[in-house]
């Protein structure tokens, strides 16, 4: 990525523990099953979200999904 400093655009290259950090929280792969006490067949955005609010869990991050349904 990059960072505007003084008004100068420069390189951002995150390295060691934030390299590691930003690696799993761009991971894709992973993927968790449905609570067992869901009564219900998730779609997969459903369990892609899922998925990504239990990897933010596990980072000790928070997140917030949201709706628009218009």
């Amino acid at each position: 990525g990059s960072a505007e400093v003084d008004g100068e655009r420069v390189d951002a290259v995150p390295a060691g523990a934030l390299a590691a950090l930003r690696t799993r929280i761009l991971d894709q792969d992973a993927t968790i099953a449905a609570p067992p006490g869901l009564d219900a067949t998730l779609r997969d955005y459903q369990l892609r979200g899922l998925a990504w609010l239990d990897r933010m869990t596990s980072l000790g991050l928070g997140g917030c999904l949201a709706d628009d349904m218009g």
